[in-house]
């Protein structure tokens, strides 16, 4: 049996394929910081830690945006087409970028997962994730919003 898909490093000129898979995308949150520059600036600094599965028309089907601080990793917008998901997309994709994470030291991922998301914590806990309840997420906007 072939592979349905490809994966091969994201780039910024993949960013309108990119939204509208967001977009689409159940359980996903789209922000501000998904704005073009915001994700050009992230894929710069992360190079290579950011990929796209491709089905075999050459269409994005997958995506996954993976980089660390030099202490720890974070993995943000994994998503696969509702029509592609069941073959191992999201787990390749997820598995590519905890190898070079890895491969470049990073001993810990953390990522966000919105609480009704029921599929998406599914997903992440049979991978072997695990909910962090002695923490809180907190956050503050530096634009003032």
């Amino acid at each position: 049996m072939s592979k349905l898909f490809n994966t091969r490093a994201m780039k910024i000129t993949d960013y309108n394929n990119l939204i509208k898979l967001w977009k689409r995308t159940e359980g996903m949150g789209i922000t501000v910081s998904d704005s073009r520059k915001n994700l050009d600036k992230y894929l710069k600094r992360n190079r290579g830690f950011c990929f796209v599965a491709l089905g075999d028309k050459k269409e994005i089907i997958g995506t996954i945006l993976s980089g660390h601080d030099g202490k720890r990793a974070y993995i943000y917008h994994l998503a696969v087409e509702k029509n592609y998901q069941r073959n191992g997309i999201g787990k390749e994709l997820v598995n590519k970028s905890i190898k070079k994470l890895k491969s470049a030291g990073i001993p810990k991922c953390t990522l966000f997962v919105y609480n009704k998301n029921i599929k998406g914590k599914r997903f992440w806990e049979s991978m072997g994730w695990f909910v962090r309840k002695e923490l809180t997420m907190m956050q503050y906007f530096t634009d003032g919003k």
